[in-house]
């Protein structure tokens, strides 16, 4: 052992128990925020390695923006511009508490901060009073809170003329590099389930597009691709964009009146389209559902927005999935724009102050609340998807459940709500590069394992074995685009082909 290990090992030893305790707790809880952050962060996009029968040729890549939408898109980001916030950056001044004492440790909210309400909040047992750890001073409140009034406005006016076909619905998705496998997958899910659901998978620019992707791929499973920057290009000097706030610009410059978005690493399990013709779509005009944690958006902005602040009293959003009437909605899809737009520096820290998966999330439901338009937010918990392995629990994602069941639950009914998406988050996600090394959720003690839960569990919830099905459309994936065919095949049949 190099001896600065050895001398600080002995100078750990001789700390009294108490402090070398919260030194492991401290470690620990690094750890995990690090964990947690891999979890939920985007992978910047990159291709695969070894994707030979994929391919970028520049030369058959879509310039032509539709008139239309880039018209609407010089009036937005001209009302962008006018309520920029020329304030100061929020920041939320977090500290984790360690052994019932809060201690000095503030954590980059970029990773996500410590949250002691998350630890806690059960929705319905009992409302939380709300966390407040954003300062700001009176100038800068009366700056945001200008710009926050200048784009309500603007969202109210320019609701009326955002460009989109009348009666039409369809899914939303962003895709590019190491995402196409994802997208391709979730689609092949998608068509097993019988849905007849158009698809749109918006490329964040040019240089993400995949002349084979684009033009064999998506097209024979009735998928286009749309690259945000053709519409973009027509206000060049307007603020970039990256990330999480793709989403909302993807999902305002679709063509569709109603929108499922579904993130790419996300796959539904069950026929999507009744979605679009039941409640609480059609009354409410926007679904979204939850994620993991309370729901932790400051004081500040219910006070800025000029509306009553409530305690905590639901989780967090899954921005991974959302339902999107643009009829209902266009204006609070412009404001949630305008949330993301800015969110960086303002509208994210404001609207999670740091709390786990700080992003997108919570823009679009707080869009429609500082508007006053109704919404629905999906009250049966997530469940956890995973695997259990002795007395740990191995969690690989998210599943969400069927809004219409869950809202007749609400209204007085008895029934059981169903299952409906499963949101693969976990670090890995489902790209074969990454599932078949030697730490992986796809091996326990040496031996390929199920990652989603046991073939008994996963009939009982669905009524067939999902997880083996998208391991089925995964491996034939692998093989077809030469991506880890041998390493996927001889799981796939271990595993599930063999299995008992």
């Amino acid at each position: 052992m190099p001896p600065i290990l050895v001398g600080a090992l002995c100078q750990f030893r001789r700390l009294e128990f108490s402090k070398r305790l919260r030194i492991c707790l401290a470690f620990s809880a690094i750890v995990s925020l690090f964990s947690l952050y891999f979890v939920h962060a985007n992978i910047p996009p990159q291709h695969f390695d070894g994707s030979s029968r994929l391919g970028t040729n520049q030369e058959n890549v879509p310039h032509v923006a539709d008139p239309a939408l880039s018209n609407f898109w010089v009036k937005l980001e001209s009302h962008l511009e006018q309520a920029k916030p020329e304030c100061s950056k929020i920041k939320a001044n977090r500290f984790c508490s360690l052994d019932g004492q809060f201690n000095p440790l503030p954590i980059d909210i970029s990773f996500g901060a410590c949250n002691p309400i998350d630890l806690i909040f059960q929705p319905g047992q009992h409302d939380h009073p709300r966390p407040d750890h954003i300062k700001m001073d009176e100038k800068n409140f009366a700056c945001m809170q200008k710009s926050h009034d200048t784009m309500v406005a603007s969202a109210r006016s320019l609701a009326p003329t955002l460009p989109y076909q009348n009666g039409t619905s369809g899914i939303v998705m962003m895709g590019g590099g190491q995402f196409n496998f994802l997208v391709l997958l979730s689609l092949r899910m998608l068509r097993r389930s019988g849905s007849k659901l158009p698809v749109q998978v918006f490329l964040a620019n040019a240089g993400e597009y995949d002349d084979v992707m684009c033009n064999e791929h998506f097209p024979a499973l009735n998928a286009s691709c749309q690259i945000l920057t053709t519409t973009l290009s027509a206000t060049p000097n307007a603020a970039k964009i990256s990330q999480y706030q793709y989403k909302a610009f993807a999902i305002l410059f679709s063509s569709f009146e109603n929108v499922f978005f579904l993130d790419a690493d996300a796959f539904v399990a069950f026929n999507p389209d009744p979605i679009f013709t039941s409640t609480p779509f059609t009354t409410k005009g926007l679904v979204t559902w939850p994620d993991l944690w309370a729901e932790t958006s400051s004081p500040l902005f219910f006070k800025m927005a000029n509306i009553p602040v409530t305690p905590v009293s639901r989780y967090s959003s899954d921005s991974g999935v959302l339902l999107y009437s643009k009829r209902k909605h266009a204006a609070s899809l412009i404001l949630a724009t305008y949330y993301n737009y800015y969110g960086p520096n303002f509208y994210y820290p404001l609207l999670s102050q740091g709390a786990h998966g700080q992003g997108d999330k919570e823009t679009y439901l707080h869009a429609a609340l500082a508007l006053g338009l109704d919404a629905w937010h999906v009250k049966t918990p997530l469940w956890q998807i995973g695997t259990w392995n002795k007395r740990k629990f191995s969690r690989i994602g998210m599943g969400q459940h069927w809004p219409h069941d869950d809202y007749a639950i609400s209204a007085g009914a008895n029934k059981r709500v169903r299952p409906f998406v499963l949101h693969i988050n976990n670090p890995f996600k489902m790209v074969p590069s990454k599932m078949f090394g030697f730490w992986t959720p796809t091996r326990k003690s040496g031996k390929r394992v199920r990652i989603m839960g046991t073939k008994a569990s996963m009939k009982e919830w669905f009524g067939y074995d999902v997880e083996a099905v998208a391991w089925g459309e995964m491996k034939k994936l692998a093989c077809e685009l030469g991506m880890e065919c041998s390493k996927v095949t001889e799981y796939y049949d271990s595993v599930f082909q063999h299995a008992a």
